[in-house]
């Protein structure tokens, strides 16, 4: 038995987030290579967004580089898919990789997969 597309966590695309400083950020990697052997691209660069128009209605959010958080977005990627994410910021949005499968009926229990 294997996960036919790997872990969870290698399939998220983008985290919408909130730092402890109440900064309003999106960060999801932006440069990735295959590398073999490797069942998912591995990220060699990520980029971080700030709403810089932070208000109720998101069609009026106004998403820019961000160019003064408190950690670089490469350590907020890592520490927020499972480095200890905890005391960086609260997740409030998160945007996964689908995959559709054939004939198949994934279920994930005790954490292990089973296809």
């Amino acid at each position: 038995m294997e996960r036919t597309t790997g872990l969870g966590v290698d399939q998220i695309l983008e985290l919408e987030v909130v730092l402890s400083n109440a900064q309003h950020v999106r960060v999801f990697p932006s440069e990735w290579e295959t590398v073999d052997g490797m069942l998912n691209p591995q990220t060699t660069g990520v980029t971080a967004l700030c709403n810089a128009n932070v208000v109720a209605d998101e069609d009026e959010w106004e998403w820019i580089p961000c160019e003064d958080l408190p950690v670089a977005p490469e350590d907020l990627w890592k520490a927020l898919r499972g480095g200890g994410g905890g005391t960086y910021a609260v997740v409030i949005s998160v945007k996964y990789q689908a995959f559709e499968m054939e004939n198949k009926l994934e279920l994930i229990a005790g954490g292990m997969g089973f296809v």
